[in-house]
């Protein structure tokens, strides 16, 4: 079945979700490590639990999601979001989740991260973007500045995981920044 394809690069395009992504999604949500890593609460999902997820996304309509598209293996790879849309300053914040283990080093970051941006700042016209990730992730600092993210604020010990209190940063990018 050919995907709905909504933007797309060398590597990776941005395509809609569809029903048969929620394999991937619920293998990836059952990891152990993915979990630690997105700070879940809930030990284990069932089917059920991601089919009803999936039905949510499909209408919720303050976020917008994409599924990562790995156009050499011509398989879906991640899940991306928007959420907690600010319709009147334009302002969106984002979420990257990478199911599939065998994609999660492949230095798709960068061009999908492009991508991702391009697409809020040129299709939607957002004014700024904004994230956060946990201060132990340096791979993720390192991939934010490289597309011209800057930090705004840190939570510091706000965060117990690993058995320790981590820092929360957050930053964001104005689209007059923005050099992709």
């Amino acid at each position: 079945m050919q995907r709905i394809i909504v933007m797309k690069s060398e590597k990776v395009s941005l395509v809609i979700p569809e029903k048969q992504d929620i394999d991937l999604w619920y293998k990836g949500m059952n990891n152990l490590e993915t979990n630690i890593f997105l700070w879940n609460k809930k030990d284990n999902y069932y089917k059920e639990d991601i089919e009803e997820l999936y039905d949510k996304i499909v209408k919720e309509e303050n976020s917008m999601y994409f599924s990562i598209f790995n156009e050499k293996s011509k398989s879906v790879i991640w899940i991306c979001s928007i959420k907690n849309i600010k319709k009147l300053s334009r302002q969106w914040e984002i979420y990257l989740f990478i199911f599939d283990k065998n994609n999660q080093n492949k230095w798709f970051w960068t061009e999908t991260l492009n991508l991702l941006i391009q697409y809020w700042f040129e299709i939607l016209w957002l004014n700024k973007i904004t994230l956060s990730y946990l201060d132990w992730n340096e791979n993720a600092w390192r991939l934010y500045k490289k597309v011209w993210f800057r930090e705004v604020w840190k939570f510091r010990e706000d965060v117990f995981i690993r058995w320790e209190l981590k820092d929360q940063i957050f930053m964001e990018i104005f689209r007059k920044n923005f050099k992709g």
